[in-house]
């Protein structure tokens, strides 16, 4: 009997309501990146001597970088776990 009879198919997942504000924030990190590389911010150089460039558009572009990594977890629709009425009965709050 063939080994490759008993393989079942692969499921697919369900895509998840927060699969869409992932995907969108790396999306908008990228497109930062791009073009913060095209226009020569935040340059770089290893060799012979370790330069960095620091400057105002410099800590403007990682303050960008850290706000899009933490967009997703902001607003209503990003609450993760329990919420609302539950969360006050899970901590004991609903006296």
């Amino acid at each position: 009997m063939d080994a490759r009879a008993d393989r079942t198919a692969p499921r697919t997942r369900r895509r998840s309501r927060h699969d869409a504000r992932v995907g969108a924030s790396a999306v908008a990190i990228a497109v930062v990146a791009v073009v913060a590389a095209v226009a020569g911010v935040a340059s770089f150089a290893a060799y012979p001597r370790l330069e960095l460039a620091w400057g105002i558009a410099e800590i403007a572009l990682a303050a960008t970088i850290v706000c899009l990594a933490g967009a997703p977890f902001v607003g209503a629709g990003a609450r993760l776990g329990v919420g609302g009425q539950d969360r006050a009965a899970a901590e004991g709050l609903d006296d």
